[in-house]
């Protein structure tokens, strides 16, 4: 996983996709002034885990938009690095784990619980 030094803003600003099934993709674009805006996400992924639109597997049928702030964050006790995102009118505070992959940083977010083994996957496009 990259180090803090490693991930700044810098590495986080641009482009972001994940991809689904049928060649279906999302993006999420991170601007320098603190804000994102995600386009084409598959339903039931970015909401409160108190909302009735929660859970199950992600809903590549039904896309949605997002938008709201970003920061970057680190957890010290772990060493883990986190994008936090505030998502306007849904949910604050949801995290997108940094993370490297042959030495390519990659922003992951999970399915359902924080514990769960589910992930969508973004790259830099």
């Amino acid at each position: 996983m990259p180090s803090p030094s490693k991930f700044s803003s810098e590495g986080l600003v641009g482009s972001w996709s994940t991809d689904g099934p049928g060649g279906r993709s999302g993006t999420i674009r991170f601007d320098e002034n603190g804000n994102f805006r995600g386009t084409g996400l598959p339903s039931k992924v970015f909401v409160s885990p108190n909302s009735a639109g929660f859970g199950g597997p992600p809903d590549w049928n039904k896309v949605e938009d997002i938008s709201g702030g970003w920061a970057i964050r680190e957890d010290r006790a772990s060493n883990q690095i986190f994008v936090v995102v505030d998502i306007r009118g849904r949910l604050n505070g949801a995290k997108f784990e940094v993370k490297e992959q042959d030495g390519v940083a990659t922003l992951e977010y999970p399915v359902g619980y924080r514990d769960g083994e589910s992930v969508l996957q973004f790259r830099r496009k």
